[in-house]
């Protein structure tokens, strides 16, 4: 594939709310303006923070479906393998907040029940949680900052289906992240250094029906030089599947000490579906810029089931080890990285 690399800000949609041409390609950094309009019930538009240590895992995210707005948080034990999981919905958005269309803007919602607060404050995204009785009873608060380093690279995507039906998302790995999470009197830390955070914004005009695979992994690695010196890199990697198959753009990148190197190639992603537990493979078999095996050890499944909507998600979080080509040409070596890989069905 040869992907267009965007410099200067554009619009996504025209002003008759179909795709403007101009907007189809990819950007290090998010310079799509994303003024959907029209076209209901297909716009769908959400933010997800997802902040890890090596021992825990928090994420939380607010998703607009055009008919209604979800909240949702999941707090993952990756030692022990437990996840708390709890979302609500405003039917028809009644009280919920408008997604902004640029990525940098702050969000916020709030009902009886929960809180969840995104506020961009130039170098960096503090973001605040809080949930009436998360686990036995007791409320859960989450306070983080996330920083932005000048020197680090986002990758922004443009993804055409049709004029009518596209999508926009931005992915960013490896942003160093401190905060605390409390679940009553049990406090969990968040230390700056070992903890890292990754975002998701994306808006689009859906099909009815869709499905994907998304992965992602990032954390510190250390990268021998053919001598004495071992220096020490931060690495993350972002892969998606089916959902960009055949568009000729695709969400796949790497990070390496936050410079991203794009994977112009749709890959292939290797697992038993009746046993999603079992090892999985992503690879470029073309480029030969990515071979990599997944272990799971915990996994994840959300379910919505009503009777025109429908989505299950199952999310395994785990190690990936294998190797990647960065834009240096230089090979990596990766040895139990953390990150996740899922599969996603939605009838929205």
């Amino acid at each position: 594939m040869i992907e267009t690399e965007l410099t200067e800000p554009a619009s996504l949609c025209s002003e008759s709310g179909t795709l403007d041409p101009a907007a189809v390609g990819w950007s290090r950094s998010p310079l799509h303006r994303c003024n959907l309009s029209g076209h209901w019930p297909r716009k769908k538009r959400w933010n997800c923070w997802t902040i890890f240590t090596e021992r825990c895992l928090f994420s939380a995210g607010i998703a607009d479906l055009d008919y209604a707005t979800t909240a949702f948080v999941y707090l993952i034990d990756l030692t022990r393998g437990r996840v708390i999981e709890r979302s609500t919905v405003l039917p028809l958005r009644i009280g919920a907040p408008r997604l902004p269309d640029h990525v940098a803007a702050s969000l916020s919602l709030r009902t009886k029940r929960a809180s969840v607060t995104m506020t961009g404050e130039g170098d960096h995204t503090s973001l605040l949680v809080a949930w009436e009785d998360f686990f036995e009873g007791d409320r859960l608060s989450a306070a983080f900052q996330v920083q932005h380093p000048a020197d680090h690279d986002s990758l922004g995507v443009v993804v055409p289906w049709s004029e009518r039906r596209f999508a926009y998302t931005c992915k960013n790995l490896a942003l160093p992240a401190q905060g605390r999470l409390r679940i009553g009197y049990r406090e969990i830390p968040f230390d700056a250094g070992t903890a890292f955070a990754v975002f998701d914004f994306t808006r689009g005009i859906w099909p009815r029906r869709t499905a994907w695979n998304h992965g992602a992994a990032c954390g510190r690695i250390v990268q021998r030089d053919g001598g004495d010196n071992v220096p020490e890199h931060v690495l993350g990697i972002n892969l998606g599947g089916k959902w960009t198959d055949g568009t000729g753009c695709t969400e796949n990148a790497i990070w390496l000490d936050g410079r991203v190197s794009k994977i112009s190639e749709d890959l292939v992603w290797e697992y038993d579906t009746a046993n999603l537990r079992a090892r999985w493979r992503v690879r470029a078999p073309e480029s030969q810029v990515l071979d990599l095996l997944f272990t799971p050890s915990v996994e994840r499944v959300a379910r919505t089931d009503a009777r025109l909507v429908s989505y299950t998600v199952h999310q395994l979080f785990g190690y990936y080890s294998g190797t990647l080509r960065s834009h240096t040409g230089e090979t990596i070596e990766v040895r139990d990285l953390f990150g996740w890989a899922g599969q996603h069905r939605a009838l929205w």
